[in-house]
């Protein structure tokens, strides 16, 4: 048995019912009133509508439909199955899916906080592009933290709170994208145009751009919707939590979350294409990728290239878009595991590789001689003329 709420859209699993009755006499009148007291639990994949009968007829998987005095139909269903007249997306999950989503966001995030820790301790590591996949990791960082809190910590009960969390959870993962486009363009730049080696001035330059394109151009699009969201002038299917979740709601979000999302890894795509057309090309000339070294090895390690640039791409989010289309279980499996794991990623990529491991054991060592020598400056890039060339010693594993 459940108990509806109707003046706050609430479903309680009652445990314990009190009922008060009092009587109120004034001269020959008397007035009765009956206060109802209900404790239990909210269901956590159970809501309920209330919805004319076409719509009402429309839902598959109706646990309860109850007609009320009012006229309305009262509908409860699952909300593992669908959300209310909209398919499911990639940013929703079944109960097995959010286990694995949660485990890999706590593998992705503490690897993220190793990432960011990493570059942070050692200033050769933060050049432009270093700075570049730093940002990138706060945004993942903070998108997987906020989607954790959305689904699991913050309850849609706390409607100010759950709010909250839904706006900055779909600013996170915009601005997450954003980054991505930033870098795979920064990629294709490099590697696909002959340009002069960079100063330190136009490098602020160039990260300036990069910061107002990855942290504002999001703005574009949250900004409109907070506009609509509050002003509730417009017949706009969508809204920033309800009784179902923290997360946005409505067939609108198609347009302010999917369709973005998907324009950035079509341009992630094409990107990618030309950096791999720009690196076959210039390795052929390079002669650190040409140094005498056995064929198999000169595959292998610009395979391992191309592997770390698509870690900053993660693009396991087609896996998500083709199984919405699909709906195929085991594509929801993989993109979850891809996708839950991108920070993981980043950091294997780029927070332990043979050249960070260096300055590590550098530091270890230094550390240990502090008290008796000099404090010694950190290692930098030399002889290095040209872009192109730094960029590839940097993604080149060392083993």
């Amino acid at each position: 048995m459940f108990v509806y709420f109707m003046s706050t859209g609430e479903l309680v699993a009652p445990v314990k019912i009190e009922r008060n009755t009092s009587y109120i006499t004034r001269r020959n009148d008397t007035t009765k009133s009956t206060l109802i007291r209900v404790c239990g639990e909210r269901p956590s994949n159970l809501t309920c509508k209330t919805l004319n009968d076409d719509d009402a007829n429309e839902i598959a998987n109706q646990d309860a439909k109850v007609m009320l005095a009012s006229g309305e139909t009262l509908v409860c269903f699952s909300t593992l199955d669908q959300d209310v007249n909209h398919a499911r997306d990639p940013f929703t999950f079944s109960n097995p899916e959010l286990v694995i989503n949660m485990v890999g966001f706590s593998l992705s995030m503490a690897g993220l906080v190793v990432t960011l820790s990493t570059y942070c301790v050692f200033p050769s590591l933060r050049n432009v592009h270093g700075q570049a996949i730093m940002s990138l990791s706060l945004t993942i960082f903070f998108g997987q933290l906020s989607s954790t809190l959305s689904s699991i910590v913050v309850k849609p009960s706390h409607q100010g709170l759950c709010t909250a969390v839904a706006i900055t959870t779909h600013y996170a993962w915009l601005a997450m994208f954003a980054w991505m486009a930033v870098i795979s363009w920064d990629f294709m730049r490099t590697f696909t145009t002959a340009k002069p080696a960079a100063t330190k001035f136009s490098d602020r330059r160039k990260f300036l751009r990069m910061c107002l394109f990855g942290w504002c151009s999001p703005m574009l699009i949250i900004v409109p919707n907070l506009v609509l969201y509050i002003c509730e002038c417009t017949g706009v299917d969508f809204t920033y939590g309800d009784e179902v979740a923290c997360w946005m709601l409505g067939s609108f979000k198609l347009a302010v979350l999917h369709a973005p999302i998907l324009l950035c890894i079509c341009f992630n795509i094409l990107c990618f294409v030309l950096t791999v057309r720009g690196i076959r090309a210039s390795k052929k000339a390079s002669a650190m990728l040409n140094n005498n070294m056995p064929r198999a090895q000169i595959v292998w390690r610009e395979l391992v290239i191309y592997a770390k640039i698509t870690s900053l791409l993660s693009f396991a989010w087609i896996l998500g878009f083709i199984a919405m289309v699909s709906d195929l279980q085991v594509l929801w499996y993989l993109f979850t595991i891809f996708s839950s794991l991108q920070g993981f990623f980043v950091f294997l990529s780029f927070a332990f590789n043979g050249q960070v491991r260096a300055l590590w054991r550098d530091k270890v060592r230094q550390l240990h001689t502090s008290l008796s020598s000099s404090p010694s400056t950190s290692a930098t890039a030399a002889g290095q003329s040209h872009e192109e060339r730094h960029r590839l010693t940097e993604l080149d594993t060392q083993v």
